[in-house]
Protein backbone atom coordinates (compact mmCIF):
# COMPACT_ATOMS: atom_id res chain seq x y z
CA UNK A 1 0.00 0.00 0.00
CA UNK A 2 1.04 3.20 -0.56
CA UNK A 3 -1.94 5.22 1.52
CA UNK A 4 -0.19 7.01 4.48
CA UNK A 5 -3.23 5.17 6.90
CA UNK A 6 -2.79 1.43 5.18
CA UNK A 7 1.17 1.72 5.56
CA UNK A 8 0.83 2.74 9.21
CA UNK A 9 -1.94 0.16 9.84
CA UNK A 10 -0.04 -2.23 8.25
CA UNK A 11 3.36 -1.30 9.99
CA UNK A 12 0.95 -1.57 13.48
CA UNK A 13 -0.44 -4.91 12.70
CA UNK A 14 3.00 -6.48 11.61
CA UNK A 15 4.30 -5.77 15.00
CA UNK A 16 1.17 -6.74 17.23
CA UNK A 17 1.42 -10.10 15.26
CA UNK A 18 5.48 -10.08 16.17
CA UNK A 19 6.31 -10.53 12.64
CA UNK A 20 8.74 -7.62 12.60
CA UNK A 21 10.84 -8.76 9.41
CA UNK A 22 7.02 -7.60 7.53
CA UNK A 23 7.06 -4.06 9.23
CA UNK A 24 10.80 -3.30 8.12
CA UNK A 25 9.34 -4.13 4.28
CA UNK A 26 6.52 -2.23 5.34
CA UNK A 27 8.71 0.88 6.34
CA UNK A 28 11.50 0.09 3.91
CA UNK A 29 8.41 0.51 0.72
CA UNK A 30 7.27 3.83 1.94
CA UNK A 31 10.69 5.05 2.15
CA UNK A 32 11.66 3.90 -1.73
CA UNK A 33 7.96 4.97 -2.94
CA UNK A 34 8.62 8.36 -1.02
CA UNK A 35 11.95 8.85 -2.54
CA UNK A 36 11.06 7.89 -6.13
CA UNK A 37 8.42 10.88 -6.05
CA UNK A 38 11.11 13.23 -4.55
CA UNK A 39 9.81 13.54 -1.07
CA UNK A 40 10.45 12.57 2.19
CA UNK A 41 8.64 9.57 4.40
CA UNK A 42 6.19 10.95 6.08
CA UNK A 43 6.16 12.04 9.90
CA UNK A 44 3.46 9.24 10.79
CA UNK A 45 5.32 6.44 8.81
CA UNK A 46 8.52 6.98 10.62
CA UNK A 47 6.52 7.30 14.17
CA UNK A 48 4.98 4.03 13.83
CA UNK A 49 8.01 2.30 12.29
CA UNK A 50 9.60 3.34 15.58
CA UNK A 51 7.21 2.46 17.84
CA UNK A 52 6.58 -0.91 15.88
CA UNK A 53 10.48 -1.27 16.43
CA UNK A 54 10.04 -0.68 20.78
CA UNK A 55 7.45 -3.16 20.67
CA UNK A 56 9.72 -5.76 19.04
CA UNK A 57 12.59 -5.29 21.18
CA UNK A 58 14.73 -3.48 17.73
CA UNK A 59 15.74 -0.64 20.46
CA UNK A 60 18.81 0.21 18.23
CA UNK A 61 17.23 0.25 15.05
CA UNK A 62 14.91 2.64 16.47
CA UNK A 63 17.50 5.47 17.59
CA UNK A 64 19.08 4.89 14.08
CA UNK A 65 15.67 5.38 12.47
CA UNK A 66 14.98 8.44 15.20
CA UNK A 67 18.42 10.19 14.60
CA UNK A 68 17.67 9.53 10.47
CA UNK A 69 14.65 11.52 10.94
CA UNK A 70 14.02 13.20 13.71
CA UNK A 71 17.44 14.42 15.54
CA UNK A 72 16.39 17.95 14.48
CA UNK A 73 12.92 17.93 15.82
CA UNK A 74 13.95 17.95 19.02
CA UNK A 75 13.40 21.55 20.18
CA UNK A 76 10.30 21.81 17.83
CA UNK A 77 8.37 23.39 20.83
CA UNK A 78 5.57 24.46 18.41
CA UNK A 79 4.54 21.36 16.86
CA UNK A 80 6.59 18.41 18.74
CA UNK A 81 6.48 16.37 15.95
CA UNK A 82 9.42 14.47 17.60
CA UNK A 83 7.73 13.72 20.80
CA UNK A 84 5.95 10.48 20.34
CA UNK A 85 8.69 9.00 18.50
CA UNK A 86 11.40 10.10 20.80
CA UNK A 87 9.62 8.63 23.95
CA UNK A 88 8.98 5.44 22.01
CA UNK A 89 12.83 5.00 21.91
CA UNK A 90 13.24 5.42 25.35
CA UNK A 91 10.67 2.75 25.95
CA UNK A 92 12.68 -0.09 23.64
CA UNK A 93 15.71 0.71 26.10
CA UNK A 94 13.49 0.45 28.89
CA UNK A 95 12.26 -2.95 27.32
CA UNK A 96 15.74 -4.27 27.51
CA UNK A 97 16.12 -2.67 31.23
CA UNK A 98 18.95 -0.20 30.03
CA UNK A 99 18.59 2.49 32.91
CA UNK A 100 21.74 4.56 31.98
CA UNK A 101 20.59 4.53 28.19
CA UNK A 102 17.15 5.70 28.94
CA UNK A 103 18.17 8.56 31.49
CA UNK A 104 21.15 9.27 28.53
CA UNK A 105 17.90 9.69 26.20
CA UNK A 106 15.82 11.80 28.74
CA UNK A 107 18.92 14.28 29.34
CA UNK A 108 19.98 14.54 25.64
CA UNK A 109 15.37 15.55 25.17
CA UNK A 110 15.67 17.96 27.85
CA UNK A 111 19.13 19.30 27.33
CA UNK A 112 17.77 20.04 23.15
CA UNK A 113 14.71 21.94 24.68
CA UNK A 114 11.95 19.52 24.45
CA UNK A 115 9.60 19.44 28.05
CA UNK A 116 9.61 17.16 30.40
CA UNK A 117 6.73 14.35 30.12
CA UNK A 118 5.39 12.23 32.59
CA UNK A 119 6.25 9.02 29.51
CA UNK A 120 9.57 9.89 30.42
CA UNK A 121 9.75 9.24 33.56
CA UNK A 122 7.60 5.71 33.09
CA UNK A 123 10.42 4.64 30.10
CA UNK A 124 13.01 5.19 32.83
CA UNK A 125 10.78 3.13 35.24
CA UNK A 126 10.19 0.13 32.65
CA UNK A 127 13.92 0.08 32.43
CA UNK A 128 14.68 -0.25 36.22
CA UNK A 129 11.75 -3.03 36.66
CA UNK A 130 12.65 -5.17 33.70
CA UNK A 131 16.79 -5.10 35.69
CA UNK A 132 14.97 -5.74 38.77
CA UNK A 133 16.79 -1.83 40.54
CA UNK A 134 13.98 -0.51 42.98
CA UNK A 135 17.17 2.03 44.25
CA UNK A 136 16.85 3.41 40.60
CA UNK A 137 12.84 3.48 40.57
CA UNK A 138 12.82 5.38 43.82
CA UNK A 139 15.72 7.39 42.59
CA UNK A 140 14.49 8.13 39.33
CA UNK A 141 11.02 9.44 41.03
CA UNK A 142 12.46 11.29 43.45
CA UNK A 143 14.76 13.36 41.21
CA UNK A 144 11.18 13.58 39.06
CA UNK A 145 9.34 14.70 41.93
CA UNK A 146 11.71 17.09 42.91
CA UNK A 147 12.70 18.44 39.20
CA UNK A 148 9.33 18.49 37.39
CA UNK A 149 6.87 18.70 40.13
CA UNK A 150 5.94 14.78 38.71
CA UNK A 151 2.40 13.93 39.38
CA UNK A 152 1.91 9.56 39.24
CA UNK A 153 -0.03 8.37 36.62
CA UNK A 154 -1.60 4.64 36.37
CA UNK A 155 1.17 3.17 35.08
CA UNK A 156 4.20 5.04 37.26
CA UNK A 157 2.10 3.63 39.88
CA UNK A 158 1.91 0.06 38.67
CA UNK A 159 5.78 0.25 37.55
CA UNK A 160 6.64 1.37 40.77
CA UNK A 161 4.72 -1.28 42.39
CA UNK A 162 6.09 -4.02 40.53
CA UNK A 163 9.68 -2.83 41.01
CA UNK A 164 9.61 -2.69 44.58
CA UNK A 165 7.07 -5.61 45.15
CA UNK A 166 9.45 -7.62 43.21
CA UNK A 167 12.36 -6.76 45.45
CA UNK A 168 10.58 -6.95 48.37
CA UNK A 169 10.14 -3.34 49.26
CA UNK A 170 6.25 -2.76 48.45
CA UNK A 171 6.18 -0.49 51.53
CA UNK A 172 8.07 2.24 50.14
CA UNK A 173 5.77 1.81 46.80
CA UNK A 174 2.47 2.34 48.65
CA UNK A 175 3.79 5.42 50.63
CA UNK A 176 3.82 7.18 46.88
CA UNK A 177 0.73 6.02 45.92
CA UNK A 178 -0.77 6.99 49.46
CA UNK A 179 1.20 10.79 48.78
CA UNK A 180 -0.32 10.84 45.45
CA UNK A 181 -4.34 9.44 46.78
CA UNK A 182 -4.06 12.47 48.86
CA UNK A 183 -3.51 14.45 46.44
CA UNK A 184 -6.11 13.53 44.17
CA UNK A 185 -4.86 10.62 42.13
CA UNK A 186 -7.74 7.82 41.04
CA UNK A 187 -6.28 4.48 40.48
CA UNK A 188 -7.47 2.64 36.96
CA UNK A 189 -9.10 -0.73 37.37
CA UNK A 190 -5.77 -2.18 36.32
CA UNK A 191 -3.92 -0.46 39.13
CA UNK A 192 -6.65 -1.22 41.35
CA UNK A 193 -6.48 -4.80 40.88
CA UNK A 194 -2.40 -4.51 41.69
CA UNK A 195 -3.05 -2.10 44.77
CA UNK A 196 -5.44 -4.93 46.73
CA UNK A 197 -2.91 -7.75 45.76
CA UNK A 198 0.09 -5.80 47.25
CA UNK A 199 -1.89 -4.49 50.32
CA UNK A 200 -2.68 -8.11 50.84
CA UNK A 201 0.78 -9.56 50.19
CA UNK A 202 1.82 -7.00 52.76
CA UNK A 203 -1.15 -8.18 55.01
CA UNK A 204 -2.58 -4.80 54.76
CA UNK A 205 -6.63 -5.90 54.68
CA UNK A 206 -8.05 -2.58 56.05
CA UNK A 207 -6.37 -0.78 53.46
CA UNK A 208 -6.79 -3.36 50.72
CA UNK A 209 -10.71 -3.64 51.19
CA UNK A 210 -10.65 0.77 51.14
CA UNK A 211 -9.20 0.46 47.55
CA UNK A 212 -11.80 -2.10 46.58
CA UNK A 213 -14.62 0.04 48.18
CA UNK A 214 -13.63 3.14 46.70
CA UNK A 215 -13.52 1.84 43.26
CA UNK A 216 -17.03 0.12 43.84
CA UNK A 217 -18.45 3.56 44.65
CA UNK A 218 -16.51 5.18 41.44
CA UNK A 219 -18.70 2.38 39.51
CA UNK A 220 -15.62 0.93 38.29
CA UNK A 221 -15.71 -2.47 37.16
CA UNK A 222 -15.25 -5.78 39.18
CA UNK A 223 -11.65 -6.52 40.08
CA UNK A 224 -10.56 -9.93 38.20
CA UNK A 225 -10.66 -13.38 40.08
CA UNK A 226 -7.37 -13.36 41.13
CA UNK A 227 -7.59 -9.97 43.02
CA UNK A 228 -11.13 -11.03 44.57
CA UNK A 229 -9.98 -14.23 45.74
CA UNK A 230 -6.80 -13.04 47.51
CA UNK A 231 -8.63 -10.17 49.02
CA UNK A 232 -11.56 -12.70 50.18
CA UNK A 233 -8.34 -14.80 51.84
CA UNK A 234 -6.61 -11.72 53.30
CA UNK A 235 -10.21 -10.61 55.15
CA UNK A 236 -10.65 -14.36 56.40
CA UNK A 237 -6.89 -14.19 58.02
CA UNK A 238 -8.00 -10.33 59.75
CA UNK A 239 -11.34 -12.09 61.01
CA UNK A 240 -9.14 -14.53 62.55
CA UNK A 241 -6.91 -12.14 63.96
CA UNK A 242 -9.73 -9.83 65.05
CA UNK A 243 -9.66 -9.03 68.90
CA UNK A 244 -13.43 -8.47 69.32
CA UNK A 245 -16.32 -10.26 68.30
CA UNK A 246 -18.01 -7.86 65.85
CA UNK A 247 -14.37 -6.78 64.58
CA UNK A 248 -14.64 -11.00 63.70
CA UNK A 249 -18.36 -10.79 62.69
CA UNK A 250 -17.42 -7.56 59.92
CA UNK A 251 -14.29 -9.39 58.44
CA UNK A 252 -15.94 -13.02 57.80
CA UNK A 253 -18.88 -11.23 56.35
CA UNK A 254 -16.59 -8.96 53.73
CA UNK A 255 -14.82 -12.35 53.15
CA UNK A 256 -17.83 -14.23 52.48
CA UNK A 257 -19.07 -11.19 50.24
CA UNK A 258 -16.06 -11.65 48.26
CA UNK A 259 -16.15 -14.95 47.74
CA UNK A 260 -19.86 -14.64 46.51
CA UNK A 261 -18.42 -12.43 43.94
CA UNK A 262 -15.73 -14.28 42.86
CA UNK A 263 -18.09 -17.26 42.12
CA UNK A 264 -20.60 -15.46 40.32
CA UNK A 265 -17.55 -14.18 37.97
CA UNK A 266 -16.81 -17.37 37.71
CA UNK A 267 -20.06 -18.40 36.93
CA UNK A 268 -20.32 -15.76 35.09
CA UNK A 269 -17.99 -16.97 32.22
CA UNK A 270 -18.78 -20.37 32.36
CA UNK A 271 -21.91 -19.87 31.06
CA UNK A 272 -20.84 -18.36 28.20
CA UNK A 273 -22.66 -19.47 25.17
CA UNK A 274 -20.62 -19.24 21.64
CA UNK A 275 -22.85 -19.41 19.00
CA UNK A 276 -22.02 -21.86 16.28
CA UNK A 277 -19.61 -23.60 18.95
CA UNK A 278 -19.58 -27.88 18.51
CA UNK A 279 -22.19 -30.33 20.61
CA UNK A 280 -20.47 -31.95 23.32
CA UNK A 281 -20.16 -35.56 23.85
Amino acid sequence: PTDEAQVCALIQASANAECFVDADAAFSQACRAAESDGRSVSDKVVQFYIMACARSGEATRALEVFEEHFSDALSDRKRMRSRPAFVAVMNSFGRRGQVEETERLEQRALSSGMPWSIEMLNAKLKACRESGDPDAALRCYATAAAAHNAFPDNVTVKLLLDTCGRAGRLTEALLIYEAAEQAGFVPDPLTVNSLIRHYCATNQAARAFEVYEAAGKRGAPSPNLLTLTALSESCSVASAAARTADGRKMWMSRSLSLYTAGQALLSERSSLNYEGSPPRG
